[in-house]
């Protein structure tokens, strides 16, 4: 047997130096069938083996062959990290993140302090579970309203009806309604992971006999008994909170119309929904913050050219959208569009224009009225807005009351001054006049939308299955009663007039991009940083920042006889809006490239411009491993821009952010049990938050935490350090917050926490073992580890 043994040995190292890899991982599971005994030494070549035969089946398309390969992995290495970690990256590029997840927390079961383990299940888990879950099971207050309005209405029902919870979650609904005296209760979830959760969720609450959970669209439900997509019988109550901040975006209308032709119990027969009904309501606001989200003000590198966000560009499809889109040629777009986007109104600076005013009632209970919805067949509705304030509209804000019963007793408002979990929708609104000046041409005149007290606002929307669309305003005042606003958000380049042709230039951009474009003084300190390097003519640079902004445009424009630009894009869309953009101005000094475009690895570059930030707060996917790459293309004595990036962190403790990303305890529920099974799916790095206005005390100074010097031989992609900070105020760290100080040039800084730039900022949430308690006088030690550009904290006392 020794014999056969080394013959196997032999053959599997030798197909492993040919590559051969699938033949060297047969041989070694022979190896260890004869000789169990011989897995610590070779385990590093056998993972080596079984990785790459992975590999190609991974390539190949053959992902049941895939399975069986981990599986028979496991049997040999069950303990190898390596195994249970590439198995997962696997999983994850097959969009498979519920399973990948799986695999990345077994591979942290062996190796807590795992940074490639983390890193990947933080990734996997992000956007498995929307953090909005969260915040919605820890408003309790939404939890009793819930709870109460359930009970009261299953008193008026026999204790046997059949009960159906639509887009159930975690089956918090559905467990209200057997706590309060149902016998049965079926929760159907579209969502894998939901549905996972929910069914743990039930088990773990002793609910499995009364509640079944079911993984399906519920159109695909229907009454029977032989599938798993049927439920017994007609339901007596449907139960469904599939509601957005516009009300009606995720589905709810579909959703209770499809119930009522064939799973509810007719009216008549004692079938209802809970909800009952709901009012929506709208108001003018005005938002500097809103209008900079989505209009690129006037630019000098982007004359005649409009530049807006992806939100409401639709116009619409009525005899008078007709007129304008003849006029403005331009308006027209084929991209996809959102009606609406939403904000928590009292986090940002904004002005009240108007009186809010009742825009819609609709009737979960009115199986005709979901109809006329579902199918597309509702008028057109309008409302006037009076007793205005003076000011600019920037936007309609839109929110609603959502009645629990028909007596109006249990009460969901989420208006903007609400502490309910719901944001509030706003429809990001611009004004455009349009005048002829002879047969032949047209003028548009761009303005935001300024209005007088003694002014009258009508607003027409439409309403569709899922959303309320605005259309158009009038504003009815005497001096324009025939002026008409558009709610295109559609840019601010045009300052005063501007003669409109048919190839007008419209780019449409992610709103994040929108406000990156509108920050100049980021833009400025580049430029600037460029001309003090101007050391000849065409001048060679390249710049790797991602999406589409103002930079490079700005700098050829401002030196157009000096540089010459070469913009990455990292898309073939944005390369060409880049191109068509410089075409338009006839900018002649910057070239494009994108991931298709082969480029000499031969030094030829002066300087490389990087967004090393991106506006969510995190470090940009790949920037670093992109700047380590770039270097290859710089001349020698050539620079990178910005020169250093320096982390800022900061104890804090805010509940706030703890309701943000995790279910801080079942009391929030009611007493059931939810928090252990969904916080399986949180994140530790929270992004996209507002320092100024989330709620939070600051329990230490700031200081540095990591610096990142982007000219030096460093490795940027792996790199730690620790700092010393003093607590001013006793509390429990909660999180570490952080952001950036961007070194553009040595003397020109960039703080990411100040108000009026493009970022935010973002936090670390500590695991609940590491929130330790500290004092006013105490010093504790922060470490800060980049890994995979992702920024990873842990904090200790100090000494």
């Amino acid at each position: 047997m020794e014999q056969a043994l080394n013959l196997y040995l032999s053959e599997a190292q030798l197909n492993l130096n040919n590559q051969n890899y699938g033949k060297a991982y047969a041989f070694f599971l022979l190896v260890l069938k004869l000789n169990p005994n011989i897995k610590p030494q070779i385990k590093e070549d056998f993972s080596q083996a079984w990785k790459m035969w992975c590999q190609e089946l991974y390539q190949l398309n053959r992902p049941n062959d895939l399975f069986s390969l981990y599986e028979q992995g496991c049997e040999a290495y069950m303990e190898s990290e390596a195994l249970h970690l590439y198995m997962g990256c696997c999983l994850h590029q097959m969009n498979m993140k519920f399973e990948a997840a799986g695999m990345f927390r077994r591979a942290l079961l062996i190796n807590k302090d795992s940074h490639e383990a983390f890193v990947n299940l933080e990734n996997a888990c992000r956007g498995l579970v929307d953090s909005w879950h969260f915040a919605m099971l820890n408003d309790t207050k939404r939890n009793k309203i819930f709870n109460n309005a359930i009970r009261v209405t299953l008193e008026s029902m026999d204790w046997d009806d059949c009960i159906l919870d639509i887009g159930s979650g975690t089956g918090l609904l559905g467990m209200f309604a057997v706590k309060n005296g149902a016998a049965k209760v079926h929760c159907c979830e579209i969502s894998e992971v939901m549905h996972s959760v929910a069914e743990e969720c039930i088990e773990v609450n002793d609910l499995d006999e009364q509640i079944v959970a079911i993984h399906a669209d519920s159109a695909k439900l229907s009454v029977g008994s032989d599938t798993e997509t049927q439920i017994p019988e007609r339901a007596a109550l449907v139960i469904s909170e599939i509601v957005d901040a516009g009300l009606l975006g995720e589905g709810i209308v579909d959703a209770l119309d499809h119930a009522w032709k064939n799973l509810l119990l007719p009216s008549r027969n004692g079938g209802t929904v809970l909800p009952h009904s709901a009012t929506v309501y709208c108001a003018l606001v005005e938002s500097e913050a809103i209008f900079k989200k989505h209009t690129v003000v006037s630019a000098q590198c982007l004359k005649n050219i409009l530049v807006t966000s992806g939100v409401g560009h639709d116009v619409g499809k009525s005899k008078c959208d007709m007129d304008i889109e003849q006029n403005l040629p331009f308006l027209k777009t084929t991209c996809d569009i959102e009606p609406y986007t939403s904000e928590r109104l009292k986090n940002i600076p904004h002005k009240m224009l108007s009186e809010p005013s009742k825009l819609f009632d609709i009737n979960f209970t009115d199986p005709a009225m979901l109809h006329r919805i579902a199918s597309g067949q509702h008028m057109p509705i309008s409302v006037d807005f009076h007793n205005l304030c003076d000011g600019n509209v920037d936007g309609i804000v839109l929110w609603f009351r959502l009645y629990l019963d028909a007596d109006h007793k249990h009460v969901i408002n989420t208006e903007c001054g609400s502490n309910f979990c719901w944001d509030q929708a706003v429809y990001p609104v611009r004004s455009y006049a349009v005048a002829s000046n002879d047969e032949k041409s047209k003028v548009v005149i761009e303005n935001r939308l300024s209005i007088q007290a003694s002014d009258i606002l009508r607003a027409h929307f439409s309403v569709h299955v899922d959303r309320f669309q605005l259309e158009s305003i009038d504003k009815l005042s005497f001096e324009m009663q025939c002026s008409k606003t558009y709610p295109q958000i559609l840019s601010a380049m045009l300052t005063k007039e501007t003669e409109i042709t048919e190839d007008f230039l419209h780019v449409v951009i992610p709103e994040v991009q929108v406000s990156r474009c509108n920050d100049t003084g980021y833009s400025d300190l580049y430029v600037k940083a460029v001309c003090q390097h101007v050391a000849s003519n065409h001048l060679p640079v390249l710049d790797v920042s991602n999406g589409l902004d103002c930079m490079s445009l700005k700098i050829c424009t401002s030196l157009p006889d000096t540089v010459q630009v070469t913009k990455h894009c990292q898309t073939a869309k944005i390369r060409e809006s880049y191109e068509q953009i410089a075409n338009k101005n006839n900018i002649n000094n910057i070239a494009f490239s994108d991931a298709d475009t082969v480029v000499s690895r031969t030094p030829k570059f002066d300087m490389i411009l990087s967004d090393i930030i991106e506006p969510s707060g995190l470090i940009s996917p790949n920037a670093l491993s992109m700047i380590a790459e770039s270097k290859a293309f710089l001349k020698s004595g050539g620079i990178i821009v910005p020169n250093k990036v320096s982390v800022q962190v900061q104890c804090i403790n805010s509940s706030d952010l703890l309701n943000k990303c995790m279910v801080t305890s079942d009391k929030n529920t009611l007493d059931l049990k939810i928090a252990q099974s969904i916080n399986h799916f949180r994140v530790s790095v929270h992004s996209d938050l507002n320092m100024h206005s989330l709620d939070y005390t600051s329990l230490s100074n700031s200081a540095n935490g990591l610096i990142f010097t982007l000219n030096s031989d460093d490795n940027l992609q792996d790199q730690n350090h620790s700092v010393v900070c003093k607590i001013v105020t006793t509390g429990t760290v909660h999180a570490i917050l952080f952001w950036f100080v961007i070194n553009v040039m040595d003397e020109d800084c960039i703080d990411t926490s100040e108000l009026n730039n493009h970022w935010q900022q973002a936090a670390y949430i500590l695991p609940e073992t590491n929130q330790i308690a500290v004092q006013q006088g105490d010093e504790v030690v922060i470490s800060t580890t980049c890994h995979n550009d992702m920024l990873l904290f842990s904090i200790s006392k100090f000494g």
